[in-house]
């Protein structure tokens, strides 16, 4: 885990776990330019963080959540980097 994102690390991920109503936490995917990919996830009100061996291609956030005991992932549109 890469808690400093001036590390030397290629690429710095970094996630907050929802406390919205009926949230469970919070995600981030990411693609990589090494064609790598991945998911950092956080449990509601925390954070979480990781350092990745290339730099950073794409990224989605997603919020994770439960209803009538079925747990469920919103995510908005994937973000592209140059």
């Amino acid at each position: 885990m890469d808690n400093s994102p001036g590390s030397g690390d290629p690429g710095w991920v970094w996630v907050y776990g929802s406390t919205e109503s009926g949230a469970t936490g919070g995600a981030i995917k990411y693609k990589l330019w090494d064609g790598t990919s991945g998911q950092l996830d956080a449990n509601r009100g925390k954070t979480n963080s990781a350092g990745t061996n290339s730099a950073i291609k794409q990224f989605q956030a997603c919020i994770n959540f439960s209803t009538d005991g079925w747990s469920y992932q919103s995510c908005g549109a994937w973000v592209t980097f140059g």
